[in-house]
């Protein structure tokens, strides 16, 4: 038997009521052994890219770490890396 107290979960949200009809929220569930894995993976895929965080908001309007990604230097994005959520969690939901 495994209880919710072997698990922890994140949420990140998008849009706001004030001035989107939309606000969507996603998480996923895992153990901290599969935290860990994935931290380790996620730190290693923003190391590869030169940035220390993947920031939509930044990322898609060019701004901060991502400010000279303009045009296809931000393709770098669509590399071979592997699906990093995929495959650590237990549950992943939106």
């Amino acid at each position: 038997m495994v209880s919710m107290a072997d698990f922890t979960a994140y949420f990140d949200g998008s849009g706001s009521p004030h001035d989107t009809p939309v606000v969507t929220v996603a998480g996923f569930i895992a153990t901290a052994d599969q935290w860990g894995e994935f931290e380790r993976n996620w730190r290693d895929a923003c190391a590869s890219f030169g940035v220390s965080a993947l920031h939509m908001r930044d990322y898609a309007h060019s701004r901060r770490e991502f400010e000279n990604w303009k045009g296809d230097s931000g393709a770098g994005c669509k590399s071979p890396h592997p699906p990093i959520p995929g495959g650590e969690g237990e549950v992943f939901f939106s």
